[in-house]
């Protein structure tokens, strides 16, 4: 549930987050492509220091829930269309941090939850869940940018992270 939540939130971002930004903020479309390119570079920065971190605790989920609390706060306020079409690139660079400090402490909630000797499986079938979710998500982000809503949009994209988070702390509570 956890990377199918994940990926959809991925796959609202990624595929409509240029397009919904345009409608959103009439920014050029070179904007709002720099815009993702800022949130993928700062996604991967946000690894390199979620691993440094993940290093340090054995309560991922903490980190997890605080990673998405914030990028889903800051995809309200992106949401919101109140933000000077210039911020939104420092935001999406933020929501991407975010996203990215959580990475590996999830790697790691999702090895500590597998049972001894089903690690591979427990990969396996968990993580098959980011392809569902990513298949899944244009349909229902492109549903909500074809019914003239792209504040919707950022929106969902917050509204996964937050569930997200929920499912990090109950797995987390679940592996202590």
């Amino acid at each position: 549930a956890f990377c199918f939540i994940t990926a959809m939130s991925l796959g609202g971002i990624q595929s409509f987050g240029p397009w919904a930004l345009v409608e959103l903020y009439g920014v050029p479309v070179t904007l709002a492509t720099s815009s993702i390119t800022a949130y993928m570079v700062a996604s991967a920065g946000g690894m390199i220091a979620g691993g440094f971190l993940a290093a340090r605790t054995s309560h991922h989920e903490r980190i997890i829930a605080g990673a998405f609390a914030v990028a889903g706060a800051l995809c309200m306020l992106v949401a919101s269309g109140t933000v000077s079409p210039a911020t939104t690139i420092l935001l999406l660079a933020l929501i991407g941090f975010g996203s990215g400090i959580a990475g590996p402490s999830r790697d790691l909630l999702v090895r500590a939850a597998a049972p001894r000797g089903a690690t591979g499986r427990v990969y396996g079938v968990v993580y098959s869940g980011l392809d569902v979710g990513m298949s899944i998500a244009p349909l229902m982000f492109g549903a909500m940018m074809d019914g003239g809503h792209p504040g919707w949009v950022f929106v969902g994209i917050g509204l996964f992270q937050a569930l997200a988070l929920f499912t990090a702390l109950g797995l987390g509570g679940s592996t202590q």
